[in-house]
């Protein structure tokens, strides 16, 4: 079948989708019947969905991007996976119909991206061009077609473990401070996306963003993947024009815009439960790094929200993540989830065996004896307006410790289970509600 052919094909079958049978008018409503064949093929042939005006093709493009969040999420408090399950993309098909409507459909299709950056950390060996050269191929796209301001999101995605190549932290196989600060330049500064998600084995995720973590307990946790979102608030075009002519060769990440929001998504530290003095063991994260001053102190400046997700953490590693929280003087919305949902509770049923699952809930009460003192803190001396414990949202295990924050947020009101707030949350605000992921 010629490519013509296969364009016809795809387009019949589209306009089939958008117009199912029965509502598909009969040719009495249509006005066509007793007309000659002729006269009624000239008809029929004016009313092709590629001839519709351009607004109207607009509202039918916007109207199949619009199907619900995109992955990257959707899924980012069940942890990262390789296999999730794929959502239908009415709009990369309809792309497919012609040229013309591959044009059309560029700005939907590129609102969220994601980009493999595997090759620029395997081929440290190569020139810093050459290294960076995904990158720089994908920024150069963006650019070609005029998609820079349509970017609403980038995910950074790497299944490459450094530490396991290079345990001395010394090898070649690290992008050097000059290469992260061009890919942070590219990314950040010629597309600005408003938010930014990054998903990597734990020392890889450090490295990209230019922090020290502990390691040497990897081998006990075991974690394949962790996961950080960023975001901030739109810029306006005037401030985006001067900061693509500053640049970010000589800033950090996480220092390089004000972010408001950050998610952290640290996966499951059911592994280290079966070794010998599990509590003893360090979780290999990022918040042994963030919780303590220094540069990054721009980030806690900045954060209006707080999301944390893990499964099963020690309660030590909580008081870290409690640490954080409050030292972000502008802090307004504070999320926690430390136990899977019941599906991914059913999954995790392999690493389980051979646990005493009160060793697992000990822990899980007593971070949450922690987060109760930490949220009262906070809502007295702080600017926290709202907590969200995602696990008292399904898990009837924790109703009692649902019946001590009711008992001891004096002043909070619940919203619903598992929500409280305290006062009213600004509706317009950027950083309320459930607009971060």
């Amino acid at each position: 079948m010629g490519t013509s052919e296969a364009s016809g094909d795809n387009a019949r079958a589209l306009r089939s989708t958008l117009r199912s049978p029965e509502e598909r008018p009969t040719m009495e409503a249509e006005g066509l019947v007793g007309l000659g064949d002729e006269r009624r093929q000239t008809i029929q042939a004016t009313t092709q969905l590629g001839d519709l005006p351009n607004e109207l093709l607009d509202e039918i493009y916007q109207y199949l991007s619009i199907d619900g969040p995109p992955p990257s999420w959707a899924y980012f408090s069940k942890g990262p996976a390789l296999n999730r399950p794929m959502k239908r993309q009415p709009l990369k098909h309809l792309s497919c119909v012609s040229r013309l409507w591959r044009y059309r459909t560029l700005p939907w299709l590129f609102n969220h991206c994601f980009l493999n950056i595997d090759f620029e950390l395997s081929e440290a060996s190569k020139a810093q061009e050459e290294r960076c050269a995904n990158i720089v191929m994908f920024t150069d796209f963006l650019f070609r077609h005029r998609l820079q301001s349509t970017v609403e999101s980038i995910v950074l995605f790497s299944r490459q473990n450094l530490f396991a190549r290079a345990p001395s932290r010394h090898s070649e196989a690290f992008l050097e401070e000059t290469d992260l600060r061009l890919l942070w330049s590219q990314l950040c500064c010629i597309v600005s996306p408003a938010q930014l998600i990054i998903v990597a084995p734990p020392a890889t995720l450090a490295h990209l963003l230019e922090k020290t973590i502990p390691m040497e307990d990897e081998w006990a946790f075991d974690i394949p993947l962790q996961a950080v979102s960023l975001k901030r608030p739109t810029s306006p075009p005037d401030a985006l024009s001067a900061q693509k002519k500053r640049g970010l060769h000589t800033d950090p990440i996480l220092a390089a815009h004000p972010w408001t929001h950050l998610s952290l998504m640290e996966g499951s530290a059911l592994p280290a439960y079966h070794t010998y003095e599990y509590f003893l063991k360090e979780t290999p994260s990022l918040l042994h790094s963030l919780s303590v001053f220094g540069p990054r102190k721009a980030l806690l400046d900045s954060l209006a929200s707080l999301r944390y997700t893990a499964f099963f953490p020690f309660y030590n590693h909580v008081d870290l993540l409690l640490s954080l929280a409050r030292h972000c003087p502008r802090l307004r919305e504070f999320r926690i989830q430390i136990a899977p949902c019941e599906a991914e509770m059913d999954v995790m049923q392999h690493q389980m065996r051979q646990l005493d699952p009160r060793d697992l809930w000990m822990e899980a009460d007593t971070s949450y004896s922690l987060i109760l003192h930490a949220v009262r803190e906070m809502g007295l001396h702080g600017s926290l307006q709202e907590f969200v414990s995602e696990d008292c949202v399904w898990m009837n295990n924790l109703y009692e410790v649902e019946k001590t924050f009711a008992a001891v947020l004096i002043g909070w009101n619940r919203r619903e289970r598992g929500i409280w707030s305290k006062g009213e949350i600004d509706a317009g605000d950027e950083t309320s509600g459930e607009t971060f992921s």
